[in-house]
C-alpha cells in the first residue's frame, strides 16, 4: 500500500475541515446539552409562586335602581403547579382580595328616598388551574384556563345567629356571634402571559385574566397579574 502524500495546501485544508469538523461537533454537544437542561427545566417539577394581582374600578348596576362601584386593588395569592412535562401543567390557585366599595340604595317602597354607603367586599377564590406553555424552552407565552370557588362576602351585617364556633384565644364559644350577607359560587376564568425562567431554579410570569364570578351584580372581573417563583 502506498503511503499517502500530505503537500502544504492539502494539510492546511485538512486541518481546517477537522477544526470545524471538532466546532461543529463541540455546537452540536452543547446544544444538545442545553436542550436536555432546558427539558430538566419544568418537568417533573414543582411551581411554587406568590402573586401580584391588580384588579381595576368597576361599576355595575342592580335592582331597583340600585348600583355599585369597586375601586381598583392590589391582592396576592399563592400557587402551586406540577409540571407534567415542558408546555403543560396542572394545580392549584389561591387569591384574596378586599375592595373598596360604595353601594347606592334605593327604598323599596319609595324609591325617592336613596342612601350610599361604603364598605369592603372581601372576595376569596380557590381554583384548579390548567396551564399550557406555548415553547418548551424557559422563554414562553402561555395561556391558562380555570375553574375555582369563589366566595363574596359584603361586610354587611346580616344581624345575629346562635351556634358553636372556633376562637383562636377563646377556644370554642357557643353562642350568639354576628353574620353578614355573602354568598359562594363557582367561576371560571381564561388568560394569556408570557414566562421568563432565570437558570434552573427561578421563573416569573407576567399575564391577562378574565374571570366570570357568576354573579348578577358583576358582569366579569378584569385582571393583571404578576408571578414570582422557583421550581422546586
Amino acid at each position: 500500500m502506498r503511503p499517502r502524500i500530505f503537500y502544504p495546501e492539502q494539510e492546511s485544508l485538512m486541518t481546517r475541515k477537522i477544526t470545524l469538523l471538532i466546532i461543529l461537533t463541540l455546537c452540536i454537544a452543547t446544544t444538545t446539552e442545553a436542550q436536555d437542561q432546558t427539558q430538566l427545566l419544568r418537568t417533573g417539577h414543582w411551581d411554587l409562586g406568590v402573586q401580584g394581582r391588580y384588579v381595576g374600578s368597576q361599576d355595575s348596576a342592580g335592582d331597583g335602581g340600585s348600583s355599585i362601584s369597586l375601586e381598583d386593588n392590589l391582592g396576592w395569592g399563592l400557587a402551586i403547579h406540577y409540571n407534567f412535562n415542558q408546555q403543560f401543567s396542572l394545580g392549584m390557585d389561591f387569591s384574596l382580595h378586599s375592595i373598596d366599595y360604595t353601594a347606592h340604595l334605593v327604598d323599596a317602597e319609595d324609591p325617592s328616598l336613596t342612601g350610599d354607603y361604603t364598605n369592603k367586599l372581601d372576595v376569596a377564590k380557590f381554583g384548579v388551574v390548567g396551564t399550557w406553555n406555548i415553547l418548551k424552552g424557559g422563554s414562553t407565552p402561555y395561556i391558562n384556563g380555570a375553574i375555582s370557588w369563589t366566595n363574596i362576602d359584603t361586610n354587611i351585617d346580616a344581624g345575629m345567629e346562635d351556634g358553636c364556633y372556633w376562637d383562636p384565644y377563646m377556644g370554642q364559644i357557643c353562642g350568639p356571634y354576628p353574620t353578614t350577607y355573602e354568598t359562594d359560587t363557582a367561576s371560571y376564568s381564561f388568560g394569556v402571559g408570557g414566562r421568563l425562567e432565570f437558570g434552573k431554579s427561578f421563573f416569573a410570569k407576567a399575564g391577562y385574566e378574565y374571570s366570570n364570578l357568576n354573579v348578577d351584580a358583576f358582569d366579569g372581573q378584569h385582571l393583571l397579574r404578576i408571578d414570582l417563583g422557583f421550581l422546586h
